[in-house]
């Protein structure tokens, strides 16, 4: 497992609040913590539901500016970080991934309760809070969610006149601004808040072979809208626009080489007794693909500068390629759009509720959101430089006029397109919250439009379209409710579900175009609850719930003849992979301490993963004799997934709060197919008895925090992030 300690202290901070800032708090009782899991405002500490709540106050105090780093504070949920793409979007929800290319807007993501389709995300310090729900929450967030949801909730504007003004300059040129004004516009009718924000994190590591060079930087500007109109008591109106502009650098990633491949003079012949990246990789597993590293993966610190480099120079005759397109691949928008090596994504949304308090403590409410999403990235995935460059690690001589010490790798390119857009509609009507028995019952329909990810590669000087271009629609009716019955008043017995159909469209437009393939995808996804209310705030419970994930279209086996499809008989690839599901059971103690001044959150469960979607990349012959390498999904994956979730907040007196995490999560593999590098490793794809990669085992976190006043309206604080 890779253990990672990292302290933050960032020490005195202020924030100058253009209305005043609040009153500190005159006794040490902990604010109840509202959520809105089931689509209604409840009580964390009363919900048999595992949730953890991350506050506006938290955000800006432990200075989180991106999802991976929400992600150390939260129980449950870890982020998957791309080598070539830090704009990808990958949550990984108590060990289980939810990236998936082949399955379009799988969304575990929401804005007030609303899906998020694409890489877009909210500037967190312009919401009210973070929820974050672990296992399957298809019930009230679809299908999608069938091993979490990450929910962002804004905040409501101010009826009074009002604003914020927040800056920070780090070091590697790293700075936030970031302004909200709010207040009325009509009367006490209406009130509106804008946020706006420029955030640039520099790059920490240089490119070895350009110092002018840096590696991780990321810039974010954003432009949010909130609207709350009420026309009349019972009615309320809720307006929501946000626009998200991300643009990053080359990733600060780097790849170990193999020592077979020979190291070459500034003359170009080859160097005797030399190997390319000797001290690299030096393991031989007597596998079918050579040498790997063995043991414990080295630190950054602990290489060689030299491999820390890439090829970042957009050369006149990349760009005709990639950005000026001289060649007529096909691509999605005007790929000028970005013109660097790494990332950029823009994303817009719209949402409009309607909220009717009706008769009788009845309650309907109905929504209609857009979301359209564009990204493009270029990288050279070789994670080195390739160039003939200068060497300073090499100690040979230069014969005149000859560069040195060029690095014996083939270069590569890439570039890549994606374009989502989605509509969604959904209505829902609750019972009087206040009756022994109660209900909620609601419908949905969400439509979902891609023309496919594009994808355009260049290696040495041969430009090509890798893959084929299959644009992909999908529409899903969706009904669901729930049943909630107080067995006495201190058990409440719950039963809810979801059904929903998926209809899939697949249509390959490039190379060879062919006809809609079209299949459909039923669920039916339960959960079922039971909780005992034992003290103010505190209950026990018992969950058992089910989620399932859809499946999805091999694009690249669409049309394929007979023989193709018979060569990929034995793995079970084909045109079509199955929809995998996820069944989750767990107990769980929520209680309250101290009279208030403490709480805490405990969470044990186990989950098992069955027919999962496995992506392996296989090759076969087409009729022509040509070999096709490419990677397909099947339906091989059999994983049990257990552990626990701890949470701890304690305000120990006025000034002073701790705040706690802990997060075991193992996992065991039954049975997953994983092709072909687990081939090339151990002559075997069969890895059972592993754990699954992409989160850690274990971590946790301590985070105390004490605050003072200052003067007049004035407080300071000081606080400090401990996290393995």
């Amino acid at each position: 497992m890779s253990k990672s300690k990292l302290i933050q202290l960032f020490g005195v901070a202020a924030a100058v609040d253009l209305v005043g800032a609040a009153a500190l708090a005159q006794n040490v009782a902990l604010e109840e913590i509202v959520v809105t899991a089931r689509r209604r405002e409840e009580n964390l500490m009363e919900l048999p539901i595992a949730i953890s709540s991350v506050s506006v106050d938290k955000i800006q105090a432990s200075n989180i500016k991106d999802l991976p780093t929400l992600a150390t504070f939260t129980p449950g949920l870890s982020i998957d970080t791309s080598l070539t793409n830090t704009l990808a979007r990958n949550l990984n929800f108590r060990g289980l991934s939810t990236s998936n290319s082949a399955v379009l807007a799988n969304s575990t993501v929401f804005v007030d309760g609303i899906a998020l389709s694409g890489n877009g995300t909210p500037y967190l310090g312009a919401l009210d809070r973070v929820e974050v729900l672990a296992g399957p929450q298809s019930v009230y967030f679809g299908r999608a969610t069938f091993q979490g949801a990450l929910n962002f909730v804004t905040k409501r504007p101010s009826d009074e006149v009002g604003g914020q003004l927040l800056a920070e300059y780090g070091s590697f040129n790293t700075y936030d601004v970031a302004f909200t004004l709010e207040g009325p516009l009509l009367g006490d009718k209406m009130a509106a808040r804008v946020s706006a924000r420029n955030y640039h994190g520099g790059g920490h590591w240089k490119n070895f072979s350009n110092s002018d060079q840096n590696m991780g930087w990321r810039q974010s500007r954003s432009l949010a809208t909130n609207i709350y109109y009420n026309p009349s008591d019972d009615v309320t109106v809720k307006i929501f626009f946000d626009n998200e502009l991300d643009d990053s650098g080359p990733p600060a990633s780097i790849a170990l080489k193999g020592n077979s491949l020979p190291a070459f003079g500034g003359n170009g012949t080859q160097i005797p007794g030399v190997t390319g990246g000797s001290q690299e990789i030096f393991c031989d597993t007597r596998g079918t693909f050579g040498v790997y590293y063995c043991g414990k993966l080295p630190s950054a610190n602990g290489i060689s500068p030299n491999i820390i480099s890439g090829n970042f120079d957009i050369t006149p005759y990349l760009a005709g390629i990639f950005f000026e397109n001289r060649i007529q691949l096909p691509t999605h928008f005007d790929p000028r759009f970005l013109q660097h090596t790494g990332g950029k994504a823009l994303a817009n949304m719209a949402h409009f509720t309607v909220d009717w308090d009706m008769p009788a403590d009845w309650a309907f409410s109905a929504t209609i959101a857009y979301h359209h999403t564009k990204q493009q990235s270029f990288n050279s995935p070789n994670y080195r430089d390739t160039r003939d460059v200068r060497n300073p690690q090499v100690n040979l001589p230069i014969p005149a006029g000859q560069p040195c010490c060029r690095l014996p790798y083939i270069s590569f390119h890439l570039m890549q397109q994606d374009v989502r857009e989605d509509w969604d509609y959904e209505f829902r009507i609750e019972s009087p919250q206040d009756e022994r028995l109660r209900g909620t019952i609601g419908a949905s329909y969400l439509f979902q439009t891609s023309p496919g990810p594009s994808n355009l590669g260049q290696t040495k000087t041969v430009p090509a379209y890798l893959g084929s271009l299959t644009a992909q629609d999908v529409k899903t009716p969706a009904v669901y409710g729930g049943l909630y019955y107080d067995l006495t008043e201190e058990l409440t017995l719950t039963g809810e579900a979801r059904y929903q159909r998926d209809k899939v469209i697949a249509t390959t437009t490039f190379p060879t175009p062919r006809p809609p393939t079209i299949d459909t995808y039923n669920s039916f996804s339960p959960r079922v609850s039971i909780d005992y209310n034992y003290a103010p705030d505190s209950i026990a419970f018992a969950l058992f719930s089910r989620g399932y994930r859809r499946g999805g279209f091999n694009a690249i086996l669409v049309g394929q003849p007979a023989s193709v499809l018979q060569q990929l008989a034995p793995i079970g690839a084909g045109e079509r992979f199955g929809q995998e599901r996820l069944d989750n059971a767990e107990l769980g103690l929520k209680s309250t301490w101290l009279d208030g001044a403490a709480r805490t959150r405990l969470v044990g469960y186990y989950q098992w993963y069955r027919n999962g979607q496995v992506s392996s990349t296989i090759s076969f012959v087409q009729p022509n004799g040509i070999v096709v390498n490419t990677a397909v999904i099947t339906n091989g994956g059999k994983v049990d997934l257990y552990g626990f979730e701890f949470e701890g907040d304690w305000i120990v007196n006025d000034n002073l709060s701790v705040n706690a995490t802990f997060n075991w999560q193992p996992s065991d593999i039954s049975s997953y197919n994983y092709v072909p590098v687990g081939v090339q490793i151990r002559r075997s794809g069969d890895i059972s008895g592993n754990s699954f990669w992409g989160a850690p085992v274990i971590k946790w976190t301590i985070s105390p925090k004490y605050t003072a006043p200052l003067s007049g309206d004035w407080e300071w604080f000081a606080a400090m992030d401990y996290k393995y």
